[in-house]
């Protein structure tokens, strides 16, 4: 059985935590930066994060994740950092004086 609709909340409220911590915070520059194109990073970190989860998973979403993982699947969420260069961007964008 698969993780159910208040489980699958859970995971995406829990996400969303540790993806505007990785960006430092709401009042972060990172958290609402665009660069010369237009492009956030942040919808970049979500998207990078729920990449390395269904990869590590191998689900195709996460209501698929399996309930006997659930566990498993926060603590993974609650250690996932962003790759290098993106922290090393994330860090640049937030030192940027306005």
């Amino acid at each position: 059985m698969n993780i159910d609709y208040a489980q699958q909340k859970q995971l995406k409220d829990f996400v969303s935590e540790v993806v505007v911590n990785a960006l430092g915070g709401r009042s972060a520059r990172a958290y609402t930066h665009k660069d010369e194109n237009g492009v956030k990073i942040r919808p970049r970190v979500y998207s990078r994060l729920w990449h390395d989860f269904y990869d590590y998973f191998n689900i195709n979403a996460y209501a698929n994740l399996p309930r006997v993982r659930f566990d498993e699947a926060l603590e993974y969420i609650n250690r996932w950092q962003p790759p290098t260069n993106m922290q090393l961007e994330i860090g640049k964008i937030n030192r940027e004086v306005a």
